[in-house]
């Protein structure tokens, strides 16, 4: 598994926390010392199985992991990599203790009757968009694009039906007045988009980091708005979902994973740098491509008027019939 060797104390303008390094070695010593009078029970930890989205947006979890964040909370923490429908059929069938879907895929779970608890957030709709790691709608470069208006009658590539990233596009959509149902959508893989959009089978697409700035960056089509304007600040996208029975019985559990994670979200402030490092390794992009992708927000606190702001939209889209209360699904 990659470790982010302390060695490399700089990269760019964010500087390791290597005080952090020394101040673990004088835990490790004083851990091994207390071997001697406690046993080895002294160190057990709780072994927990997690699934990733492969996104940026999933690197608190790189690195509270890396830089020992859950080993410091008792956690002993494997992460595998999800994502789409995973995430959810992984933490029903107990595959994994906690997954990474969206709030979306939740919402439609619940709704299902599915036992689902979130028991932490993971990275919110940041209020100036400065820290965003999607948003941008990327365009034919021969296409006139003014307004949203003249997204009706394209073809348009979404990574997921139904998805957040479709459900944002629609309503960027109805807020200007257009109708979504004349639009075609099609599923394509974000990694695809590029080919998709450079061999004419889709008008647009709506891709995240760092794809965004690799079609832009080789001008593989041009900016025509974004599906973040107009959304809610704060609006939880990928959270961290468990099976509600599991985060019951275990709040100890899930209060040490969310502490860990409030933890790599303040390193993640401080060393930028070194989140992309962690990202690199575990979504296998070279490291100059993300050098240009902002770290995104990491939040693991949800307010449950915020969390309520997809209910209307996914109603009003015909995605959920309204009955879904966001206070119950959030863990307390």
């Amino acid at each position: 598994m990659y470790k982010l060797d302390p060695s490399e104390a700089k990269q760019g303008n964010s500087e390791a926390p290597v005080g952090r390094w020394s101040a673990r070695l004088v835990l490790f010593a004083s851990a091994l010392i207390g071997l001697s009078f406690a046993g080895s029970g002294a160190l057990a930890q709780t072994s927990l199985k997690v699934s990733y989205q492969p996104a940026v947006g999933s690197a608190a979890l790189f690195v509270a992991l890396e830089e020992g964040f859950f080993e410091d909370h008792g956690l002993d923490v494997e992460l595998v990599v999800g994502g789409g429908n995973v995430e959810i059929a992984g933490v029903v069938s107990g595959s994994v203790d906690i997954s990474t879907p969206t709030m979306v895929q939740v919402l439609q779970a619940i709704e299902n009757g599915l036992d689902l608890t979130v028991v932490a957030g993971g990275n919110p709709l940041d209020a100036d968009h400065s820290r965003l790691v999607f948003g941008p709608v990327v365009v034919d470069n021969d296409l006139v694009i003014d307004s949203p208006m003249d997204f009706e009658g394209k073809r348009i590539g979404v990574n997921a039906l139904y998805g957040f990233l479709h459900i944002l596009f629609n309503q960027m959509l109805i807020n200007a007045g257009a109708d979504p149902d004349t639009v075609t959508f099609v599923e394509i893989a974000i990694p695809q988009m590029p080919d998709a959009l450079r061999s004419g089978s889709v008008d647009g697409v709506v891709p995240v980091e760092p794809t965004v700035s690799r079609m832009l960056g080789a001008s593989i089509g041009k900016y025509a708005g974004s599906i973040a304007d107009g959304a809610p600040s704060e609006l939880p996208l990928l959270v961290h979902a468990a099976q509600g029975g599991w985060a019951s019985e275990n709040p100890e559990i899930v209060a040490a994973f969310r502490a860990a994670l409030d933890d790599a979200s303040e390193f993640a402030v401080a060393y930028p740098d070194q989140v992309r490092a962690h990202a690199s390794a575990y979504l296998q992009q070279p490291i100059e491509m993300l050098n240009s992708v902002p770290v995104p927000t990491f939040e693991t606190v949800i307010l449950p008027e915020v969390a309520a702001e997809w209910v209307p939209m996914m109603v009003g889209q015909g995605l959920l019939s309204g009955e879904v209360d966001v206070n119950e699904l959030l863990w307390q």
